[in-house]
C-alpha cells in the first residue's frame, strides 16, 4: 500500500473553503494533515470540520513538523505567496 501525501493548507479563504479542503474527500493518494490560517474562527470551525489541528502563521513550522506534512498547499493572497513558499521550503 502507497503512503499518501499529507498536505498543510496555508489560508483558509473562499478558495480553500470551496475547493481546495472539500477536493480532499476524493482524493486517493493525499490527505489532509493541517490547517494553517490566521483566523481563530475558521481555525476552530474548520479543524472540526475537517478533523486536523489547525495553527496560526507564526506556528507554520511547527505544524509541518507535528502533523509530518510532505506538501503544501498555499492559498492566501498573492502578495503572501512568496513568504509562505519560502518557509514551507
Amino acid at each position: 500500500m502507497n503512503k499518501k501525501i499529507r498536505y498543510a493548507a496555508v489560508g483558509l479563504g473562499h478558495i480553500s473553503q470551496t475547493a481546495v479542503l472539500p477536493a480532499f474527500r476524493h482524493a486517493e493518494n493525499s490527505e489532509l494533515a493541517a490547517l494553517v490560517t490566521g483566523n481563530p474562527e475558521k481555525d476552530r470551525e474548520l479543524s472540526e470540520r475537517y478533523g486536523v489541528q489547525a495553527y496560526t502563521y507564526s506556528d507554520l513550522e511547527t505544524a509541518f513538523e507535528k502533523e509530518n506534512v510532505d506538501a503544501v498547499y498555499i492559498a492566501t493572497p498573492n502578495i503572501l505567496h512568496r513568504e509562505y513558499t519560502e518557509r514551507a521550503a
